[in-house]
Parts: C-alpha cells; sequence; structure tokens
C-alpha cells in the first residue's frame, strides 16, 4: 500500500524539498483583525449577507444535503452517482491512485464514456503521481477528457505550490459530491490497521450551479476551455430544502473565502464554535480569533488528530507549537484515537456548517485550491454537532499540565516542523 511508513517519509521529504524551492512565492499576509470590528451574531441576517460579500457566493434555498459519514457510503454513493450520469460527469480531485478502489471507480468512468456521458476529469499533478499511464490512455480512448492539474516544471517552479486540493464530483449539472476524500485504497481500506474517518456530503440542488462553476474556473486555467449548455447547467427549480453555499480559495488570488468565512464565524460565534480537522496548522490571527473567542465565553472546542491516527505526522508537532497558548486561553483541544482522522468540518451557534477540503492551514486557504461547501440550517447543524459529539468520546483531552511537561524531542519537533508551517 503506498501511505507505508517508509513511503511517507520520502514523500514527505521531497514535498518539502520542493516547497522550498517554491518558497518565494508565499509571501505573507498581514490582515486587520476581524474582532476589531463590530460583527453580527451568526443567527442575524446582515451574517448572511457579510459572508456573502466576503466570499462572492450567494446563499441559495431549496437544496438537500445528505451526510456520507463512512468510507462505505461514501463509495457507494459515488459509484451510484456516476452510474447514473446521463449528459455529464466533472471531477477534480487531488488523489486518484490506481489501485483497487480507483479501478473500480475508473470503470465505471469508462463505461460511462462508452455510453455517450461527456466526462472531464481534472487530477492535480502531485496528488495524480501514482496513476498509471496505462490507465490515462484507457480513459482517453474511451473519450475522457483527463487533464492533469500543473504538472511539474523546472522552469517555473512556483507552480508546485499551486496544488488542486478541491474533491469536487459534478453529474449532469444537479447532483455532486464534495468533502476531503480521494479516490484510493486509503479511504476503503484505510492502512495500519485503521480505518480512515473521513465525511462527505451528496448534494442536490440551486448550489451545484456553483459546484460546477468551481470546477470550470480550473478546467479553463488547464484547458482554456469552457463547457455551456444544458448537460452542465440544466435548469434546477428551486424547492423547499437547506440554504447553502460554495466558498473557496485559490492560490495568488489575494484572499482567502474560506479563510474569511471561518474568521467571520469565529468573530460572530455567540455560543459554541467546534471544529474537526485533520490539519491544524493555523496562522496568527486564526489563533488570536479562537482565543478571543473563547475570552467571550464561547464554547471552543477542537478535534484534532494523534500523531498516531494522522497521515501526516510533521502538521501535527507543527500544530502543535499552538496548543499551549490555546489551552491557557480556555479552549478544549482533544485528540481523536480511534482512526485516521481526516475529516473537515466545523459548526457553530446550532446555525452555521461547513465542510469540504479545506484544512485549517495557510496551504488550504493561500496556496492550494479548495472548496468548502456551507450550510444555514439548524436541522443540518445539529446533525453535524451530533458527530463531532460521538467523535469526542474517541478522543483524549490534551491536558495543559502535561503538555508543558513535555520533553525536549517533542518540543524541537514542533520547532523543526513549524518553520515549514506554510507548507505544511
Amino acid at each position: 500500500m503506498r501511505y507505508n511508513t517508509q513511503k511517507k517519509f520520502v514523500n514527505h521529504l521531497f514535498f518539502l524539498l520542493l516547497m522550498a524551492a517554491a518558497l518565494n512565492c508565499s509571501s505573507s499576509r498581514q490582515q486587520k483583525e476581524y474582532s476589531d470590528y463590530e460583527l453580527p451574531s451568526i443567527s442575524h441576517p446582515s451574517f448572511y449577507r457579510t459572508i456573502s460579500g466576503l466570499t462572492g457566493m450567494p446563499l441559495l434555498e431549496g437544496n438537500k444535503v445528505t451526510i456520507l459519514n463512512t468510507s462505505e457510503s461514501t463509495f457507494s454513493s459515488l459509484h451510484q452517482l456516476l452510474e447514473g450520469a446521463k449528459k455529464s460527469i466533472n471531477m477534480e480531485i487531488y488523489i486518484f491512485d490506481s489501485d483497487e478502489t480507483a479501478l473500480k471507480t475508473s470503470e465505471i468512468l469508462i463505461r460511462k464514456a462508452k455510453e455517450g456521458v461527456k466526462i472531464k476529469m481534472l487530477v492535480d499533478f502531485i496528488g495524480g503521481r501514482f496513476l498509471k499511464k496505462s490507465l490515462i490512455r484507457r480513459f482517453k480512448k474511451a473519450g475522457i477528457e483527463f487533464y492533469f492539474y500543473e504538472p511539474f516544471d523546472l522552469l517555473n517552479l512556483r507552480k508546485v505550490n499551486e496544488r488542486t486540493h478541491r474533491k469536487l464530483v459534478i453529474v449532469d449539472g444537479i447532483r455532486g459530491i464534495t468533502g476531503g476524500f480521494g479516490i484510493s485504497d486509503f479511504w476503503t481500506k484505510g492502512e495500519r490497521g485503521k480505518k480512515v474517518r473521513d465525511l462527505q456530503v451528496l448534494v442536490e440542488g440551486p448550489v451545484v450551479v456553483q459546484m460546477q462553476s468551481i470546477f470550470m474556473r480550473n478546467w479553463y486555467k488547464t484547458t482554456h476551455q469552457i463547457f455551456v449548455g444544458e448537460s452542465y447547467f440544466p435548469e434546477i427549480k428551486n424547492a423547499n430544502g437547506l440554504k447553502a453555499r460554495m466558498v473557496t480559495s485559490k492560490p495568488r488570488n489575494g484572499s482567502s473565502a474560506i479563510k474569511h468565512a471561518y474568521l467571520l464565524s469565529i468573530n460572530s460565534s455567540r455560543k459554541y464554535f467546534w471544529m474537526e480537522h485533520s490539519y491544524f496548522v493555523p496562522d496568527r490571527i486564526l489563533v488570536d480569533s479562537l482565543k478571543k473567542a473563547a475570552g467571550r465565553g464561547v464554547d471552543v472546542r477542537i478535534i484534532l488528530p494523534s500523531v498516531s491516527t494522522t497521515d501526516s505526522p510533521p502538521a501535527v508537532h507543527a500544530g502543535r507549537r499552538h496548543y499551549d497558548e490555546l489551552l491557557a486561553a480556555g479552549i478544549q483541544i482533544c485528540e481523536y484515537q480511534e482512526d485516521i482522522l481526516h475529516a473537515k468540518f466545523a459548526v457553530a451557534d446550532d446555525l452555521w456548517t461547513t465542510l469540504g477540503s479545506a484544512n485549517f492551514d495557510t496551504r488550504s486557504f493561500y496556496l492550494s485550491s479548495e472548496a468548502n461547501l456551507e450550510i444555514y440550517s439548524e436541522v443540518f447543524a445539529s446533525r453535524i454537532k451530533s458527530l463531532f459529539l460521538e467523535d469526542l468520546k474517541l478522543c483524549k483531552n490534551v491536558s495543559l499540565d502535561k503538555l508543558r511537561k513535555r520533553g525536549w524531542t517533542f518540543r524541537f519537533r514542533e520547532w523543526f516542523y513549524g518553520l515549514w508551517e506554510k507548507q505544511l
């Protein structure tokens, strides 16, 4: 399996060296703290208008969002979605392997392409580096439009940092799946005897148009082609359903809509702000916002992986540099003990929820293309809150006293990997 310890170490080292070559494109950004403004509460109507202005995506009503809380439900729904395609399939994905899970998904895609379904695939060059050329040739022979996103270019190392980390699958312009998954045995079989804890959603309704629009941006950047018509943008009637929007981040845009959405929600929360993240390497403004939320009485809880339940130990060590001051501020930090944690979601004040591909770090907010779904619903927030509380039962609280007694080897790892925090 490709995620064994030796390969993982080599992959991390290789990736960090490439990132070192591209560090000059990772300029720091100064932002005015959101707490300096008079912010509305999450429940106030002006919150939705403000976040629409910040993210550039309007809030759309009439959506159905189904939670896919296990690997089994994720890939069962994904394969059913692909099998049901009549006109088009658009896929933008970070990891696509050539293992059993990937081959099963690929056979469906190839068969649908031969049936006449228009299929466009955009796979990240780094995340798709284990995709066999023979499989790519089969895609193209079947009529699938397949492209790598930002292939490696020695003459333009800046592109090494510009990855697409999105997980978007859109079928017939009316249904889609997004979350944190990849097309790999890692998600279906796990590794080191552990399963993978991730979270996806199946989406139907007007917000799928926004998913399609987000896909088109990187498709156009890669191919200089657009797509139009009923196969991609059919009429979607606004029925009774959830209010939702898609938000994005993209390299070199100057600002990150996903980060703004997080900051506004943290600073606008009044009762609680809970989040669960596989990678947690926040910058100063994010750390300060979390601390100030706790300082004004907001219940801030964070579920993160331990070194034994992560697919990236360097990110865990780098993130632990911030534990001391967060715990001292009254924030509860819990490390997940059961499976490999890969979920990325947050819920606040029984109303606001976000989930998708973005981690809580600089790479997701400024260096990678990401896509998150935001839902504004008491019912949906209640479901996500329940999932969080179930995961909390499988966690161990991080103790401030024990943390401060940690040895020099732990502190050295935190310092060393902290040097790379913008790249992890």
